[in-house]
Parts: structure tokens; C-alpha cells; sequence
């Protein structure tokens, strides 16, 4: 297990929020809860964990650098920029390359996280490639990994409409929380524009025998997706 100072962190902050930037006027990591942006919260939290600044990689796109202005100013995180949308693994494999990492956990930077939730995911005993799942949630709007007797991935339903429950013993909700010890699994995916984990990355793993291990969480304190307006306005003080 690596100390928590060793540990790399890639914030993915690149997508471009679309289905709910007209109701919020910001990017989904700047939107603020009780006068905090779900950025700065999860920075926060990262902090607290002694997770060093030189470890921390958030990538943006340039469409909205400009809302980002003053959190650039203010802080010395490694910021990569992105033209265009590349998919959330299009943006770590970008990152990886660029930085020449190794043992790293990716982190969706648009939910707001609970500190014990994260902190959970930070203590965690892991050392191959794995995905961090919950067993409860909105299915249509996660992905769905499904895992042996071992905690093997053996597939992955990437937002089903249709999941039909009763046709499998072990399954577990995606958070777009993951570890990766390596990164085999871009040697020899196909470069399309866009590379996503849930459509291309884990049923590349799953069709060529790529271990990847899922770590169910116990934590009832689940993150906030941005898109749950509802949720978040109870919660607001």
C-alpha cells in the first residue's frame, strides 16, 4: 500500500457539464454547496489525508478555463488543459503520458464527497487495477460492474436501462472511483477521440483478461452528483 504522500490523484474536471450548465451557469466543480465549490471540497478532503499538491493532476477544458481564472491564480495543483473532450480515459491516458505515472487513483471531480466516503476509498488496502462500487443508487445512470466469486470484473453495463437484476449473483454500482497500479489497457485500445472507462476501457479488460478487482464501500455517506438538484437543495443550509 502506498503512504498517502505518495499517492497520485487525478481529478477528472474536464467535461463540459452539458446536460446541467443551464441551471447552473458553472462548470459541475464549481458549483458551491454551503459556499464551497465541489472542487474545493474535494481538494480539502485530499488535504486532510496529507495528499500532497504535487501529486494532484485536474485537467480542464479550455471552453471553460475562464470560469477557472481565479482558482488557477490561487492555487498550484498540475493543470492540464484539453482543447477538446477526449473521455474520461482519454483525459488519464493524456495525463499518465505527459507524467509518466505509475499507481494512481482517478476521482470523477464533478460529485461532491463526503470526507469519510473518500476517506474510505484513501485507505483502502489496494495494489492491482480496481473500481470502487457502492450497492445502491440509480443503475440507469451509473455504470454496472459485474464480479465473480473473487472480485473479478467479468463485465460491465455501462448505464442500462434495462438491467435485469435476477440474472446475476454479484454486481455493484460504479462511482467513477478507481486505482489503477498499471495502465496495460491503453497499449492496444483502439484511439478513437473520445475513450471512456465504462463504454471502452473495462469491456476492453473483461474481453482480453485484464484483472481488474472491484472493492465494494460500506459507507452510507454517498457522494453528491450534481445532476441530483433535488438532493442538494436539502442539504443546503
Amino acid at each position: 500500500m502506498l503512504l498517502n504522500n505518495n499517492k497520485n490523484i487525478i481529478l477528472l474536471c474536464g467535461g463540459l457539464s452539458k446536460r446541467i450548465f443551464e441551471h447552473i451557469n458553472v462548470p459541475k466543480p464549481l458549483y458551491k454547496i454551503n459556499n464551497i465549490s465541489v472542487l474545493e471540497n474535494n481538494l480539502q478532503i485530499l488535504k486532510n489525508n496529507l495528499i500532497e499538491n504535487k501529486n494532484i493532476y485536474i485537467n480542464i477544458n479550455n471552453q471553460h478555463r475562464k470560469y477557472y481564472e481565479e482558482f488557477l491564480e490561487e492555487n498550484s495543483y498540475n493543470f492540464i488543459f484539453e482543447n477538446t473532450a477526449i473521455g474520461t480515459a482519454g483525459s488519464v491516458k493524456k495525463i499518465v503520458d505527459e507524467n509518466c505515472l505509475k499507481s494512481t487513483y482517478v476521482i470523477y471531480g464533478d460529485q461532491f464527497y463526503n470526507s469519510n466516503f473518500l476517506k474510505e476509498v484513501l485507505d483502502k488496502k489496494v495494489d492491482e487495477n480496481s473500481i470502487f462500487t457502492i450497492d445502491k443508487g440509480d443503475i440507469s445512470k451509473s455504470g454496472v460492474a459485474i464480479y465473480d466469486s473473487d472480485f473479478n470484473l467479468i463485465d460491465f453495463k455501462e448505464k442500462p436501462q434495462n438491467f435485469d437484476k435476477t440474472k446475476f449473483k454479484n454486481y455493484s454500482i460504479n462511482l467513477g472511483l478507481y486505482y489503477f497500479d498499471n495502465f496495460q489497457f491503453f497499449k492496444n485500445i483502439n484511439q478513437k477521440k473520445e475513450i471512456d472507462f465504462g463504454k471502452d476501457i473495462f469491456p476492453y479488460c473483461v474481453k482480453n483478461n485484464l484483472k481488474i478487482k472491484i472493492v465494494p464501500l460500506k459507507s452510507n455517506n454517498l457522494p453528491i452528483f450534481i445532476d441530483d438538484l433535488s438532493r442538494i437543495n436539502k442539504i443546503k443550509k
